[in-house]
């Protein structure tokens, strides 16, 4: 059997339940009112929740099935779950999808089913029309958009809804900007004028989203770097050599938690202007 190998997103999470206590890894909406600290994160991280339940059909009326793709630890999936909705999840990891299991243990009146499969592979055939609600909580830009919308057509029920909470590349993102996996917005514009989608809402929150990274920097900068310091300081006046590897994979997991797991590569893009991190609800309102 292949030894299992965690994926960089997989790491990120780990890293911030076990250093920050998060529930999940995605951003949070912050405001004037809202003090910028890791002890608020999960105040704004309840925030942004809300504001995807905001636009979802009312589950006392008609019984409404969502489908949670890119679902995380399943930390959406179980607040729409406690509000009445219907919620299935897909993610290509077994780590992730073994947390989202765990969350539902503890909701026995759940029905949701979880997939472990990428998007483009989910079983449309099994689930045709079936979903009300198709819900991209930053994992739009993780499939290519025709791939993305041909699937969500056969998926939708006629006048089902897609949301979308994700950063796109703006104009001026830089000329590698191909090495990002995210979409140009003006692409994505482009492409639903010619879709059979309406565009029902679509916000610019990167000013209410950019605070997480500088919270983020404060938090590595000034706590976990002295703290790693410290440590190595302790280590190297009690046991030289365990130093020198402590402090070599020490380094190394806080370089991947910085620059790679935690916002993802491109976040500082949402304060160099490169990128737009966006909620957008699209209607389909021509079903295959």
């Amino acid at each position: 059997m292949a030894k299992y190998k965690m994926t960089e997103q997989e790491l990120g999470i780990a890293l911030g339940q076990q250093l920050l206590g998060l529930q999940d890894l995605h951003y949070g909406l912050w405001d004037e009112e809202l003090e910028l600290n890791l002890a608020n994160l999960s105040i704004a991280q309840r925030r942004f929740a809300s504001l995807i339940a905001s636009e979802l059909p009312d589950p006392a009326v008609n019984e409404t099935h969502v489908l949670d793709v890119g679902c995380g630890t399943g930390y959406i999936l179980a607040l729409l779950t406690q509000k009445g909705y219907q919620v299935d999840a897909a993610s290509p990891s077994q780590f992730l999808i073994e947390r989202v299991k765990q969350r539902l243990a503890e909701l026995p009146d759940s029905t949701s089913k979880v997939f472990v499969t990428r998007f483009e592979d989910f079983p449309e055939p099994l689930y045709q029309q079936y979903y009300d609600v198709i819900l991209f909580n930053e994992s739009f830009h993780q499939t290519p958009m025709p791939r993305a919308f041909s699937k969500v057509q056969k998926l939708l029920k006629p006048g089902g809804l897609i949301i979308i909470c994700d950063m796109f590349l703006t104009d001026d993102a830089a000329n590698n900007a191909s090495l990002d996996t995210r979409h140009k917005l003006t692409d994505f514009y482009r492409y639903i004028e010619q879709s059979p989608f309406s565009l029902l809402r679509d916000d610019d929150l990167t000013q209410y989203v950019a605070p997480n990274v500088a919270l983020m920097d404060d938090f590595l900068k000034n706590k976990l770097k002295p703290a790693s310091e410290m440590l190595g300081t302790y280590l190297q006046s009690n046991n030289p050599v365990l130093s020198k590897i402590g402090s070599f994979l020490l380094k190394k997991r806080l370089t991947q938690f910085n620059e790679k797991t935690l916002y993802h590569r491109g976040s500082q893009r949402l304060v160099d202007g490169s990128g737009s991190y966006r909620f957008i609800v699209l209607q389909l309102v021509k079903p295959v």
